[in-house]
This record gives structure tokens, sequence and C-alpha cells, in this order.
């Protein structure tokens, strides 16, 4: 994981309380996409600071793709030393955050290929998935069922065999043949002779992750969770449950 909240000196600045990362993180991603090692960019997205970045960072990963495969954006949440005095004013939303990248990249994922995963709330992530070939990135996801047909029987045999898999898990299912063969038709360009359809490396991913904190908290959406953490007591948790109602907190 890499925190990418911008390119800009004073984003950092703004929401890390340092200026000047900018270029540490440039060459914090040339130092290990040349060692041949995987980073996945995390930004929090903050209203007012960088949500003009956004297409920005998406380009980035893109510029090193296979090696940046997948983004991850997270709105910005309140909790611990990101405290703030007015929590529900401002926030950005999952579907604004969708909206945003359809507006800064071109309309290269559009908010209509953003789904949730089959493991959670379809509140708790949405995520865009494209297959890159060559300078194109085609939006596969655009052509998964919709999540008002996941209870239908045809569907709900193909939704359950992403069920419990986290986002990179589920681009190694995508890259089993026997799904994507029903893509071919929706892909061909006269080049699928050249495509690695095992290859993971080939999808690019964009996924938007809205952790709760005291003031979004709700419980449905922890019951159903598939992002945990190990407690104290080495018991699974939610990440979002730990974070409002188990994590230590300092005494005065």
């Amino acid at each position: 994981y890499l925190q990418l909240d911008g390119l800009r000196d004073e984003t950092s600045g703004l929401i890390r309380g340092r200026r000047g990362l900018s270029e540490v993180k440039r060459r914090a991603i040339a130092n290990a996409t040349e060692q041949g090692l995987y980073v996945l960019p995390v930004m929090t997205v903050t209203r007012g600071i960088n949500t003009d970045e956004i297409g920005d960072v998406v380009r980035t990963a893109l510029a090193h793709h296979p090696r940046m495969n997948t983004v991850i954006l997270q709105p910005a949440f309140y909790a611990g030393r990101y405290e703030h005095d007015r929590p529900n004013e401002g926030r950005v939303t999952t579907g604004e955050v969708a909206r945003l990248v359809e507006e800064q990249t071109g309309g290269m994922f559009t908010r209509q290929d953003f789904g949730p995963l089959p493991c959670s709330s379809p509140n708790c992530f949405a995520m865009a998935v494209g297959l890159k070939r060559g300078d194109r990135v085609i939006p596969i996801s655009r052509y998964f069922p919709r999540f008002d047909t996941w209870n239908e029987p045809d569907v709900a045999k193909q939704v359950a065999r992403f069920a419990d898999r986290l986002p990179q898990n589920m681009i190694d299912v995508l890259a089993e043949d026997d799904l994507l063969d029903e893509l071919l038709d929706l892909l061909a360009s006269g080049d699928d002779e050249n495509v690695d359809w095992q290859d993971y490396k080939s999808f690019f991913l964009v996924g938007i992750k809205p952790f709760m904190d005291a003031h979004t908290y709700d419980q449905d959406r922890v019951d159903r969770c598939c992002v945990h953490v190990v407690d104290r007591e080495g018991e699974p948790v939610s990440l979002c449950e730990y974070n409002t109602l188990r994590r230590p907190r300092e005494r005065a």
C-alpha cells in the first residue's frame, strides 16, 4: 500500500501536516516498480482539498501498469487523529467519488460501471474493473449483472463465486477462462490472441471504500463485513467496528 492523496505539495500539507511529499511519493513509486514490486495507491478523498486530483491518481497508476493495477479511493472518515468538529458537513460520498472518476478520466469508467462486493453490504465497497489493452481500458464491469438482479437464480450462481473474496482475489477469479469466455464477443477487436486471459495483471481496478466512524456507524454493515483486522484478543473484527468501538483510547 502507498498513501497517495494527490500530486500537489499542498495536498499532503493539508491532509498529512507535511508539505513536499509529492516528490517522495514519485520516487517511492519509481523505486518500487523498478524492483518489480507491486504498488497499491490509496487516496484519502477530502472535500475542498483533493477531490479534483482523483483523475491524476488514477492516471498515475495507469502509467505504471501492471505494477500498479489497483487504485483505492477512500472518502475521508473521522476517527482517531483525524477527528472533525463538524463531522457530518461536507462528507464525500461513494456515489460522488464514482461521478468524479467518470468526469476526470474522460469516461474511462462511468458511475454505472461501479458495483458492490458480493461478500459485504452494498454500501461498503464499490468497484469498477477494466481490461487494459495497449493504451485502452475496456470497462468489463459494465457487462456485469446489475446489483438488483443478483438474487435471480442464474445470476446468483455466478455471484456466489465471488463471495468472501477481497478485490485482489476477485481479479484472480475474473482471470478464469470460463468467466471471460462470455466477454470475448463483447471485447473482441482483432487482437484477442495477444491477451493473456489467465494473467490478472491485465486487469485494472478502481475501488471506493467508505469506512465508517462513530458518526456514520451502521451495525448492519458491520454484521456483513468482509474486511477484518485481528483485535488484541486475537479475534477477527470489522475494521470499522475496531476503529469505532474497540481501538484503545488514550487516557487523560
